[in-house]
């Protein structure tokens, strides 16, 4: 792979395209104003519905209009505006009291965004840290009936020397997170769950869990139950007076249950949330072709959007403004350098640019445009999404979905040896948890770069001065190649036979090899299993989460579930008989299975309700 400087130089001034008559900075500024600008705290990280999110779209447009883009087909500007599910809301008529003497909301109790809307009113049981291992043979619901009681648990899980007695570092297990303990009071029947924060967190966790505790934006929907987060005092008070850290201290020290079923105290409590919506918009712009190809299209995209706040979507509890500058306004600041390029060569095919808004929440915005685009999608002849390419390293930049089209290998084994940077594949398929992954459902050959995942992602500091800008130039040159390669090359359909592999669930865990470890918090095609089971459904996150049953956009190709003929839009609702109430239900129930079980599976569609026998496929790849 030639690395002469020479070529260096001539790769980084073509990227930016130097017009005299340009008003806009010189590339390389221009390049770096956009991330500085995206990723400032004054965007308060660019979360659909806030003033941020706001600002950054008509930044983006108006970036888009200086560049001489056009507005798409059909639309009148450049912001494709549409609502999607926002946070949901307490409301007044949500109540908790112990022995008929109401609390106070927000000072002795909270609702947690995922809880059920219901009412209860039972005696209390204590049920420890309300988890189980089975490799430890703990289980703190073990031999005690919480059938139609209020059960109260400890956050977290059982720990010795500031580690998990679990997993034996300072980790975690599956059993821990809100939802999972929420899942197993509900299978043990119990009528509400009451979470404490424990003693010994109290010096870092605030006294009242926080209402989006599991996420503001949850696209795994509410729990089977009502959930609500209860301080030290009130904790005290449902157990009848006895000491929290004392009983914290017996099952720590003791590793065994303490569970009981406390006399003489009930608890009586209604939750009740409301739906809310979010005003959200891509934004999207075209660069026309000329002659007899005109009428197709090129689609290059970027995610804008982030997760505010931390609320939703961090990797550290110790919340800040997430400012998202490699995730992603490295990616929607290299979209505004393509454009530009783009916009001074005489194109054959058109180009949509389109900087795509809620990925962080489920790919909602992709997904959106796909179902509405302002041209047919058969019309696209590609799509090439820029996601975290920020952090050059090495000078290797990962690509993903190289098999979706049989031309695409050469085109990157082109591009790869002409550009200074070093091109690792991270899977040859389309499904991923990026907005590449809607095109390539809707069997649009699809490209996905990404330059590796790092210690800051989702954390506050992800910020504009880690940027390596010289590295985001050279990545910029070399997806102007292969758009270059794709615009003189003829059409291809999609190729979908790596997609039954599984693209990756995580394509930042694919490059755990060479960038150390990290995950992808909120989104996943295939809920995790422990058995290693697949399903190979990919979940609409952009529909009405407080309605039972979980939608689905589409499935894997190849997979159980196309065999079994669902698609888009079905809801699945049971297995084998035990009701699908959201994604939390579905992830447990891949979990407990295992490759080759046959399960009947009851869905939804258009109203009537259908059974189907599927077997289960194993987990390929990275999924």
């Amino acid at each position: 792979m030639p690395r002469t400087l020479l070529f260096l130089v001539v790769a980084l001034t073509a990227v930016g395209c130097r017009s005299s008559s340009s008003p806009l900075l010189p590339p390389g500024e221009q390049l770096r104003a956009d991330v500085y600008w995206l990723a400032d705290d004054a965007r308060e990280g660019r979360l659909p519905g806030t003033a941020g999110a706001d600002a950054s779209a008509r930044y983006i447009a108006d970036r888009f209009a200086a560049l001489g883009l056009k507005p798409a087909p059909g639309m009148n500007d450049f912001q494709q505006r549409f609502e999607m599910p926002g946070p949901r809301q307490v409301d007044p008529s949500t109540t908790l009291s112990i022995d008929g003497r109401p609390l106070t909301r927000d000072v002795d109790f909270r609702p947690l965004s995922l809880s059920a809307n219901a009412t209860f009113a039972a005696g209390v049981t204590f049920v420890g840290y309300g988890v189980a291992d089975a490799k430890s043979a703990y289980d703190d619901y073990a031999g005690i009936d919480v059938k139609g009681r209020v059960v109260l648990a400890m956050r977290f899980e059982p720990k010795r020397d500031g580690k998990s007695t679990f997993t034996g570092d300072e980790s975690y297990s599956p059993a821990a997170p809100i939802a999972a303990k929420a899942r197993r009071a509900a299978a043990a029947g119990a009528a509400a769950l009451l979470l404490v924060t424990p003693p010994g967190a109290a010096g870092s966790e605030p006294p009242l869990l926080p209402f989006g505790a599991s996420g503001p934006l949850d696209p795994f929907g509410k729990t089977a139950l009502p959930v609500m987060g209860v301080s030290a005092g009130t904790a005290e008070r449902l157990l009848g007076g006895a000491s929290l850290v004392d009983l914290q201290r017996k099952i720590d020290s003791e590793f065994k249950p303490v569970s009981y079923r406390v006399n003489g105290v009930a608890a009586a409590g209604r939750v009740e949330l409301k739906s809310s919506v979010i005003h959200a918009a891509n934004v999207v712009g075209v660069l026309p072709g000329r002659g007899a190809l005109k009428d197709e299209y090129v689609v290059v995209g970027a995610h804008y959007d982030h997760v505010g706040r931390g609320a939703f979507g961090s990797m550290t509890p110790r919340g800040g403004i997430h400012n998202g500058a490699d995730d992603n306004a490295s990616g929607t600041a290299a979209l505004l350098a393509i454009a530009r390029h783009l916009a001074n060569l005489p194109l054959r095919r058109s180009v949509l640019l389109v900087a795509f808004t809620a990925e962080e929440s489920g790919l909602i915005g992709s997904n959106y445009f796909v179902k509405h685009s302002p041209v047919p999608a058969e019309r696209m002849v590609a799509m090439v999404n820029l996601d975290m390419v920020g952090r050059v390293r090495d000078d290797t930049l990962f690509v993903g979905g190289g098999g979706t089209r049989p031309g695409f290998r050469p085109m990157l084994t082109r591009a790869d040896t002409e550009s200074p940077l070093k091109l690792k594949s991270i899977g040859e398929g389309g499904f991923g948890p990026s907005d590449h992954q809607t095109f390539a459902m809707a069997k649009v050959p699809s490209l996905f770069f990404f330059s590796g995942a790092h210690a800051q992602y989702h954390h506050p500091d992800d910020d504009a001065d880690r940027i390596n800008y010289a590295g985001m130039d050279r990545v910029c040159a070399l997806v102007i190649d292969v758009l270059k390669q794709i615009d003189s090359a003829g059409r291809e359909a999609y190729v979908d036979k790596f997609d039954a592999a599984g693209f990756m669930n995580n394509p930042h865990a694919a490059a755990r090899a060479t960038t150390g470890p990290t995950t992808k918090s909120t989104q996943s095609t295939q809920p995790a299993g422990g058995g290693g089971a697949s399903l190979g459904v990919v979940p609409d996150y952009g529909s009405d989460t407080a309605a039972a049953g979980v939608r689905i956009g589409g499935a894997r190709p190849g997979s159980a579930a196309e065999k079994a003929g669902l698609r888009d839009g079905d809801v699945l609702i049971a297995w084998d008989g035990k009701p699908i109430t959201n994604l939390y239900d579905l992830s447990d129930l891949l979990r407990q299975a295992r490759p080759g079980d046959a399960v009947d599976l009851t869905y939804t569609r258009g109203g009537q309700k259908t059974t189907v026998r599927v077997t289960l496929t194993a987990r390929q790849g990275l999924q």
